[in-house]
């Protein structure tokens, strides 16, 4: 028998189609916009991944080391390799850099999960200045998801600033165990660790509204009076005001006290939800700090999404917006038939073609693969799988892309 290391996986079917829609999807719409295409090294220097991965991320580092005797890790972050490259190969006069990428990263598992293997759908942008950029790569985000077809999906927002206003002046072992417990979701923990503390009145009152301080854009008001003033949720609020102007302000929620895994993040950040996962499919936001890391003045926003659970929530459904019907070519020439399939493939339309001799052998393996339609490359003849029911080619290519 065939094995595969404990923790990895082939994937094929149904699920590898979707991976591969969703990811040639991504990186269209992302061009589109200016996002240029980039492919991460697949290892990492030990050194650089030490020094700028935050603590979680250190702790699921799988290092080894290369054919050259260099201590590495197999890929653990692509934003690291992403700014490492725009800071080494782009000066400041080519920013602001627009990147887009979709790969497979390698951690040591955290329970329950047990998977090493990981794969990302991730855009950055680096190096701007000005308030719109959080809002360009959210809104393209929502353009994805919503080009997929998918339903339920939500935004939650929030903002590394907000965070640390609200622990300003609190001792540090303090502050890192309400950080702590606040992404890992230990609120008792969390009410018990500033029960015990020493924290001023107003500040306290803060600490223990801001677990709370989540749901629709008025939260935001509710926290101003609590700061005492709207400073800490300008940039949050602005976000806001502009997703609400772009049609997005039903699916967009706010949770005041959403902490990143990720200690270089520096402003805004989010979450995104589908429907029926209770889990995030992945996040982002605004990580200056770690551009600062590599010597890159300005500001970037990039976030990244899990492929995998991305396709494992589409239903086939939302792939069958391209017709698809295998092509019997058995008694055509190989170039009329590959003429035809062609021909097809320019109106949008899915071809699988069949070589063997037997109609009956062809038309099986069309039930087999899950197709609705069989046509005859010679006699141009379209029958249904489930019924036969015929159509000359033409009559049918009118039906289906009306």
């Amino acid at each position: 028998m065939n094995r595969i290391p404990k923790g990895c996986k082939n994937i094929g079917a149904e699920l590898a189609e979707a991976m591969e829609r969703c990811r040639a999807s991504f990186l269209s719409i992302f061009a589109s916009y200016g996002y240029r295409p980039f492919w991460p090294s697949g290892l990492q220097l030990l050194e650089t991944a030490l020094d700028k991965l935050s603590p979680y991320l250190k702790r699921r580092i799988i290092p080894l080391s290369s054919p050259h005797g260099e201590p590495c890790c197999l890929r653990t972050d692509i934003t690291l390799g992403v700014v490492a490259y725009c800071a080494a190969h782009h000066p400041p006069h080519e920013r602001p850099l627009r990147i887009s990428y979709a790969d497979r990263l390698f951690r040591i598992p955290s329970s329950p999960n047990y998977d090493i293997e990981g794969y990302q759908l991730g855009a950055e942008l680096i190096g701007w200045e000005g308030r719109g950029a959080d809002v360009e790569i959210i809104s393209l985000l929502l353009e994805f998801l919503e080009k997929l077809g998918l339903r339920g999906y939500r935004l939650v927002l929030g903002d590394a600033n907000v965070i640390a206003t609200a622990l300003e002046g609190v001792p540090t072992p303090v502050s890192e165990e309400l950080l702590s417990c606040l992404q890992g979701g230990n609120y008792s923990t969390y009410y018990a660790t500033l029960k015990k503390e020493a924290i001023d009145g107003d500040r306290r009152k803060l600490l223990q509204a801001l677990p709370n301080l989540k749901g629709a854009k008025n939260v935001i008001d509710e926290a101003s009076v609590l700061f005492g003033s709207f400073e800490p949720l300008a940039s949050l609020k602005s976000i806001a005001d502009s997703l609400e102007e772009l049609g997005y302000g039903s699916i967009s929620f706010f949770d005041l006290g959403l902490v990143r895994e990720l200690g270089y993040y520096s402003g805004p950040v989010f979450d995104v939800f589908l429907e029926g996962v209770g889990v995030p499919i992945g996040g982002g936001g605004r990580y200056d700090r770690l551009l600062a890391q590599y010597g890159v003045l300005g500001q970037a926003v990039g976030f990244a999404l899990n492929l995998e659970r991305l396709a494992s929530a589409l239903s086939r459904s939302d792939f069958d917006a391209v017709p698809k019907l295998l092509l019997w070519c058995g008694p055509s020439s190989p170039s009329d038939a590959v003429a035809l399939a062609r021909h097809l493939v320019s109106l949008d339309i899915g071809v699988e073609m069949s070589w063997h001799s037997d109609a009956s052998i062809a038309l099986d393996l069309a039930r087999q693969r899950g197709l609705s339609w069989w046509c005859d490359a010679s006699t141009r003849i379209v029958k249904s799988t489930k019924d036969q029911a015929a159509l000359s080619l033409d009559e049918w290519l009118l039906e289906v892309r009306q």
